[in-house]
């Protein structure tokens, strides 16, 4: 059999309460009136518009700053773009050299098949040839 015992307990010590906490009129005196009971909607107004001023000048000047540094002249992304070209490697640029010559060239695709790479500008002008003599044969 188990042996019981009392359960373990810290007695509860308390010094004796002050007046304060008895609410003695004679050590705090009368109670107060309570503080901003009464809202004054001119200076609520006042501090509206005064908080609204300064938003909008903030706002204003992040705007500004955003715009002077990231798309103004000689902002990150004109840097950007000035160093994307300067950093172009020497084989985009000769790719990008041929890709133009070969717009503008006549050159065989396929002998075999008798496929031919024509100039864009004579290829706009056969379309549109195409096109025109298609539609002065059906009388339009």
């Amino acid at each position: 059999m188990a042996a019981s015992h009392a359960p373990h307990e810290i007695p509860i010590e308390h010094e004796p309460a002050d007046s304060w906490h008895h609410h003695d009129l004679s050590a705090e005196g009368m109670p107060q009136r309570e503080h901003a009971s009464v809202a004054n909607p001119l200076a609520l107004f006042i501090t509206f518009v005064a908080l609204s001023v300064v938003t909008l000048a903030l706002v204003g000047i992040v705007q500004m700053y955003y715009y002077q540094q990231v798309s103004g002249v000689g902002g990150l992304v004109a840097r950007q773009d000035k160093e994307a070209t300067l950093r172009m490697s020497a084989d985009a640029q000769l790719y990008s050299q041929e890709s133009e010559r070969r717009l503008g060239a006549y050159e065989w695709v396929d002998a075999q098949a008798g496929t031919v790479s024509i100039p864009i500008e004579a290829a706009f002008d056969r379309v549109i040839e195409t096109y025109s003599r298609a539609a002065e044969a059906s009388g339009r």
